[in-house]
């Protein structure tokens, strides 16, 4: 398997493999067919990778994706996780652990992406949309974290990947400063309920108020 991350970048130029340094996240593929070039750039959703949750909770990452090839290449991925890094730390993941959502998909279109068809954004929604998804462990304490870097695993085919041939390696993995991520665990006091629960909360509150001022005006009459 190869490896490619965003802090070097490889490509066969004049008939040799040369590494150098590369802007923000992208990396040109090695092991093309000749005078194919193709680049990949991944961003985690948030773009520093930074979520929190109560312990207990299922927090997430969503992506934006932006693929080219100049030989018509489709990308399709074939997976995510967060295991193979040193500053993965197993001890506060959950039960359920980490969940790949990114490679049951492979892509928008055909179980791949197409070249020039924009980047491919998916935002995270705690069920099978985005990179993945990370059950906090119920008995982490507040502040505790959890970092490391989310690695996509991805195959190259020369056309959509329902009828074209692979290329290159049988299996690419990207990481790098772009899927930099951090999980910390948040005190429950410290989570603002969203609006739809205070709405909640003060109907329910107001009811309440009703009903002991109802009861009090009944005992009034009645003594």
């Amino acid at each position: 398997m190869k490896t490619l991350r965003t802090c070097f970048f490889a490509a066969i130029l004049g008939g040799f493999l040369a590494c150098g340094s590369l802007m923000a996240d992208t990396i040109t593929i090695a092991d093309l067919p000749d005078g194919d070039t193709d680049t990949l750039s991944i961003q985690l959703i948030p773009s520093n990778g930074a979520v929190s949750g109560v312990a207990g909770a299922t927090v997430g990452w969503g992506f934006t994706v932006d693929w080219t090839s100049t030989g018509g290449d489709w990308i399709s991925f074939t997976g995510s996780d967060i295991s193979t890094q040193p500053e993965y730390d197993p001890s506060l993941l959950g039960p359920n652990g980490y969940t790949d959502f990114i490679g049951p998909q492979g892509g928008p279109v055909d179980f791949g992406l197409s070249p020039g068809t924009g980047p491919w954004t998916e935002a995270f929604d705690g069920l099978s949309q985005g990179v993945g998804s990370y059950q906090i462990n119920s008995s982490a304490l507040p502040g505790d974290e959890d970092s490391g870097q989310i690695t996509f695993y991805f195959q190259v085919f020369n056309g959509d990947p329902t009828t074209a041939t692979q290329i290159g390696d049988d299996s690419y993995s990207y990481s790098g400063s772009s899927t930099d991520f951090s999980v910390t665990v948040e005190s429950p006091s410290a989570v603002t309920p969203e609006p739809a629960s205070l709405l909640l909360l003060a109907t329910g509150l107001g009811a309440l108020f009703s009903k002991r001022t109802g009861i009090k005006g009944r005992a009034s009459k009645v003594s």
